[in-house]
């Protein structure tokens, strides 16, 4: 579980350290990693986990039931342009109760503070956060990964959780625990 929750984090981090050296570059054709509703869905399904600690807040059966063939959808589409990725935001969010909403997006909250003391402090160390990225060792990226972010840097909606094995593993996991409800 822990392991689980350090690979969404580093490949939470990795998104948003790539994201920033591609809106460094300076192109003709800048386009954003991935559209702000696919970002979305990506956390909503991250927040899913967090919410299944809480055992108030955790799914019920039949919540788990109808989210179940909803995921599975998400894992066949190859791309997510930005209406198809609201869709499953709606689908999933109709199934929570106001208090899990609630949760998640306190969570959200939460994030978006983190995100702007991580930019404040980027600020600080030098023009545009170039001293934090000098001083992090360099990552090796997944190779899906980069496939998925090449393709979205060009236009192409692609779907992480059909592209990207960690991403597809990670959710074949979350929807074999709801599996066992």
């Amino acid at each position: 579980m822990k392991f689980l929750k350090i690979v969404t984090i580093i490949t939470l981090i990795l998104i948003l350290v790539v994201s920033m050296s591609y809106a460094q570059q300076e192109t003709q054709q800048r386009r954003p990693f991935a559209n702000r509703e696919l970002q979305q869905l990506l956390r909503l399904i991250q927040d899913l986990n967090e919410l299944e600690k809480d055992k108030k807040l955790a799914l019920t059966r039949d919540q788990a039931k109808k989210l179940i063939p909803i995921l599975q959808d998400l894992m066949k589409k190859e791309s997510l342009p930005s209406k198809e990725a609201e869709k499953f935001i709606d689908k999933i969010e109709s199934i929570l109760t106001d208090a899990q909403i609630t949760f998640l997006d306190k969570l959200q909250l939460e994030r978006q503070e983190r995100l702007r003391q991580l930019r404040q402090q980027q600020q600080g160390q030098g023009q545009g956060g170039q001293t934090f990225q000098q001083n992090r060792p360099p990552q090796q990226m997944d190779k899906d990964m980069e496939k998925v972010i090449q393709g979205w840097m060009q236009g192409k909606p692609l779907n992480p959780y059909y592209y990207v094995k960690s991403f597809k593993d990670r959710l074949n996991e979350f929807i074999e625990r709801l599996k066992k409800k």
